[in-house]
């Protein structure tokens, strides 16, 4: 969080008396130093969260605003993707649904766009029986915590990573390995966003 100077950690943390994971989270500033009396939990319910990540949008608010994802799991043993918005004070604030289908959606990652306003939630997802698929999808979040419009499939045949990062004019590039039915192994990305261009005109 430039704004502020700090960053946000956020880690699953074992509840050894329930056997559980939970998702915490603790401010730290740019020098390392960490803030808040205590680690703040994001959320502590009884089932596990886990493999959280987090991304920040200095510009949100006066104090900036982070957004932090990770897999919830569901019983039956199903993974979800669940986040919550987080002040640039590190209070929790409006939790969201990001992602609940019958087959597993984890991995979750997160980019915050300071220029468009919104976070862009991508993950990696198993496509229904019969089909051993796994795909990357995706899906924006605004930063009143509103979910724009459906899931979305990005790309990825058979993926096992993923990561976004958040250009400059409001774009997304996400960035996934992938073993395509047709084509070699590789590292491969697509842009998602909006853009505008302008005619050139040739005399």
């Amino acid at each position: 969080n430039r704004r502020r100077n700090e960053f946000l950690v956020v880690w699953q943390r074992l509840e050894k008396s329930a056997g559980l994971y939970d998702i915490t989270s603790r401010r730290v500033t740019g020098n390392g130093v960490p803030l808040n009396p205590a680690a703040v939990d994001l959320i502590r319910v009884t089932t596990s969260n886990t493999r959280p990540a987090v991304a920040a949008i200095p510009t949100a608010s006066a104090n900036g605003q982070f957004l932090a994802v990770w897999e919830l799991h569901q019983s039956p043993p199903t993974l979800d993707i669940y986040a919550r918005i987080v002040d640039g004070d590190g209070s929790p604030g409006k939790q969201v649904y990001i992602a609940s289908v019958n087959e597993d959606a984890r991995a979750p990652v997160v980019a915050g766009s300071e220029s468009g306003q919104r976070y862009y939630v991508a993950w990696l997802q198993d496509a229904p029986a019969p089909l051993a698929l796994t795909g990357v999808h995706g899906r924006t979040v605004g930063t009143d915590g509103k979910v724009d419009g459906p899931r979305r499939w990005i790309g990825a045949s058979f993926s096992d990573q993923v990561d976004v990062v958040a250009g400059p004019r409001g774009d997304i590039l996400a960035a996934y390995d992938d073993i395509p039915l047709i084509g070699p192994q590789g590292i491969y990305g697509r842009f998602l966003g909006h853009r505008a261009y302008v005619p050139m005109i040739v005399d």
